[in-house]
């Protein structure tokens, strides 16, 4: 929930911009696995997490992608975030 997300990040803010091995943030996460509310929330914290790629160059708009989550998609085009970003394979 936003609430709990909140509670984690007023806990410890570094947690935002935490990444893991391969580079991806909570909001790669959320995109990857399609929770609409945790994106929202998240990229309301820090709209330059929209633009941060994981170590393949991937965007959420990428992941939220490629896993079909269109929700998400339709979220993330709609407030305006880059469309023309390629990853490393050359997808936008």
């Amino acid at each position: 929930s936003v609430e709990q997300i909140q509670a984690l990040l007023s806990a410890d803010p570094s947690m935002l911009r935490a990444v893991d091995g391969s580079g991806r943030t909570a909001l790669h996460e959320a995109a990857f696995f399609g929770n609409l509310v945790a994106v929202e929330a998240l990229a309301k914290q820090d709209e330059k997490l929209l633009a941060a790629k994981t170590k393949s160059g991937d965007t959420c708009l990428h992941l939220a992608c490629s896993k079909g989550h269109y929700d998400v998609v339709r979220w993330l085009v709609g407030i305006g975030i880059d469309c023309s970003t390629r990853n490393e394979k050359g997808e936008r």
